[in-house]
């Protein structure tokens, strides 16, 4: 599984646990800052912002999650 970041280039990064989430951005052009409009997570990547971030709205029973706008930022910003 992984986690999918769409920036408002329209251009989404997939991520997995592991790797290095600002290497990726980097290779998209973005520099290390790069406005990130959702984040979509399932299975290890799900597991790893549920078990490291606190205070996000999720959905326990679903198995994909999506943040939108400030919580999709800030999952980016901080992993």
């Amino acid at each position: 599984m992984a986690a999918y970041f769409t920036v408002c280039k329209g251009t989404s990064i997939e991520w997995h646990v592991g790797e290095d989430l600002r290497r990726l951005i980097r290779l998209l052009g973005g520099g290390v800052e790069l406005n990130v409009i959702q984040v979509q997570a399932d299975g290890d990547e799900l597991e790893h912002i549920k078990n490291n971030f606190t205070g996000l709205p999720m959905h326990n029973t679903r198995r994909i999650q999506t943040w939108r706008g400030d919580h999709a930022q800030f999952i980016t910003d901080n992993l």
